[in-house]
């Protein structure tokens, strides 16, 4: 079985989307978006595709990062080292149709910073 990793970069190349390694990962953009699809040799059915720092955490953040996280079941806002992430975890047991899985999390993680963003304006914060 080709591991996840591999499979993942077929998926961009079909898509004829850039992508550079950063050690194990593989950063990329799409539709405006940098995205980070991260790999774990010590668990090879694992993965993470992430929108890394889509903002600085403040305590005030909170409950609108909590709001959000409570909408969604495979994604979620995390703050890592006091900046925002967004982030969705799988584990892939067999590679046969995972492209389907790997778009609809990036459509899941587009949607959601959108939705983060829309709620950010609604309270009236400045980007």
């Amino acid at each position: 079985m080709e591991n996840i990793r591999e499979k993942f970069v077929i998926f961009l190349k079909n898509l004829n989307i850039q992508f550079k390694y950063e050690g194990q990962n593989i950063a990329f953009e799409k539709n405006g978006l940098n995205y980070l699809f991260m790999f774990f040799e010590n668990d090879p059915y694992y993965f993470r595709l992430s929108l890394p720092v889509i903002d600085q955490h403040k305590k005030d953040k909170d409950e609108r990062i909590n709001s959000i996280n409570r909408q969604y079941k495979v994604a979620k806002l995390l703050v890592v080292e006091e900046n925002i992430w967004l982030v969705a975890d799988s584990f892939v047991y067999s590679t046969g149709n995972v492209e389907r899985l790997f778009d609809r999390l990036l459509i899941l993680l587009e949607e959601m910073i959108m939705n983060y963003r829309a709620q950010s304006e609604k309270g009236g914060e400045k980007k």
